[in-house]
């Protein structure tokens, strides 16, 4: 089978070096690990399928309704949820983008179409997509900031999509790491029942192989019907405890939007210095583009990045990478450096 995604270390050497995954790069913090330890405790316990405490804790944390928040393993689990519950029979797909959407609207047989986001506009999403939203279209997907590319739509132009079609999901994934919240369509989730809204743990908190994602949205004729497609116990107690946990580090996104902020501003500095096009970004990662074989040459120096030749709308030679510490960044520039100086 093949990997379609970041974070494939275990098919290279062992002490790989993974840029291909973005994460905080400040790390799990403890209390989310403490938190984890202690549910461990109690292995003969089922998880609350539910996951009431965690969706109140939601709830305390993004001023949305417990009863319109469903948790699920990880946001891909709720992307298909979302399209095993509404079966859409035509879908828009704003790319390039996360593969899961396709994949998911592959299980439902939905027709899909797809607004090509241009890099001469930075992968920026367009006011044009509109024209290729009819009566007909039953599910529109967006990623903001964008996957790949970093970059965030505007909440206005969110705003007319929903307007536009039967059913928006927007993921926001990454969203923590933008400082502007307002391109979040949080507020329009109140506004308008036919947006679903994804967020993750797994950014932010540096938790991936926990699995921990939720949804948002008001109709809940929605949440019901995604409630009725999914397996009962897909959240684990010790990811319901650990997501619990990094809600109570209010301090974290403020202190990795600095990091990141600055660890994004040297590493692009650095790769344009060697002639490579980086692109802006609004998240912990940056898409490349080179003529060079940044990832076979990368992955020479016991370096992983993520090749984007596989994105929908990306040709050869595009490559994404994460933001981490600045010690893991300037091992990568001057391996790159190496390369054009050498």
């Amino acid at each position: 089978m093949r990997y379609t995604h970041g974070g494939d270390i275990y098919s290279h050497r062992e002490d790989v070096l993974d840029f291909s995954v973005s994460l905080n790069p400040l790390g799990t913090p403890h209390e989310v690990i403490e938190a984890g330890m202690e549910s461990l405790k109690h292995p003969d316990v089922y998880p609350d399928m539910y996951c009431r405490k965690l969706r109140q804790a939601i709830a305390d944390h993004t001023g949305i309704q417990p009863d319109n928040i469903i948790c699920g393993c990880g946001a891909a689990e709720l992307i298909y949820n979302v399209v095993l519950a509404l079966k859409p029979k035509k879908a828009l797909i704003a790319v390039p983008a996360f593969s899961e959407y396709e994949s998911a609207l592959d299980t439902a047989g939905c027709e899909k179409l797809f607004y090509y986001l241009k890099e001469e506009n930075g992968f920026k999403c367009g006011y044009d997509i509109l024209d290729l939203i009819d009566d007909k279209t039953d599910m529109v997907f967006i990623c903001s900031p964008g996957n790949p590319s970093g970059v965030c739509i505007d909440a206005e132009l969110s705003e007319k999509i929903a307007q536009k079609c039967r059913f928006l999901v927007q993921d926001e994934c990454f969203m923590d790491f933008v400082y502007d919240k307002r391109y979040s369509a949080l507020p329009l989730t109140a506004k308008y029942k036919n947006i679903l809204l994804l967020r993750s743990f797994t950014k932010m908190y540096a938790m991936p192989s926990v699995r921990l994602g939720y949804s948002v949205c008001t109709d809940k004729g929605v949440t019901e019907a995604m409630y009725r497609c999914r397996q009962p116990w897909s959240v684990s107690s010790a990811a319901q405890a650990m997501g619990a946990a990094a809600l109570k580090c209010r301090d974290l996104p403020e202190r990795t939007r600095r990091y990141v902020g600055a660890e994004r501003e040297f590493l692009a500095g650095r790769l344009k210095a060697y002639g490579i096009k980086v692109f802006p970004s609004e998240a912990n990662y940056l898409l490349l583009k080179s003529s060079l074989d940044l990832y076979g040459y990368l992955m020479e120096q016991g370096i992983l990045i993520r090749d984007c030749c596989d994105y929908r709308g990306l040709k050869k030679g595009f490559y994404r990478i994460a933001v981490r510490t600045h010690e893991d960044n300037l091992r990568l520039v001057e391996a790159v450096g190496r390369r054009f100086d050498g």
